[in-house]
């Protein structure tokens, strides 16, 4: 994958806390650095200006970098609408993370997007 990686992926050796998580449930849920999240390094998710483009686009206007984030379904459908019909980076970004979303809606409410 280009922009997420699992949690075997993560480089402990130089422990850097600056990653975006995604992890199934509300955030009182989720376990910081759980083996079954992805995550997405802070400064390769600015090189996107993730940020501004999830918030302006209206793809998940509540976003925040530095706090939860919580994804029901139809958050999620419109995000990757919004983000695929842009294309380029934004597609590859949200076709990675669809992966890992899959049919996780059938047993799940909801993921979070834990902030740095």
């Amino acid at each position: 994958m280009k922009y997420w990686i699992t949690h075997k992926d993560l480089d402990f050796e130089t422990y850097s806390t600056n990653y975006l998580q995604v992890a199934w449930g509300k955030p009182d849920e989720c376990k910081y650095w759980d083996k079954d999240s992805l995550f997405i390094e802070g400064g390769l998710f600015d090189s996107l200006d993730g940020m501004m483009v999830l918030i302006r686009s209206g793809a998940l206007p509540t976003f925040d970098f530095y706090y939860d984030t919580i994804v029901y379904k139809d958050d999620w459908i419109r995000m990757q609408n919004i983000l695929s019909q842009m294309g380029g980076e934004y597609a590859v970004f949200i076709s990675e993370l669809s992966d890992w979303v899959g049919n996780g809606f059938e047993t799940h409410e909801c993921f979070t997007i834990l902030g740095v």
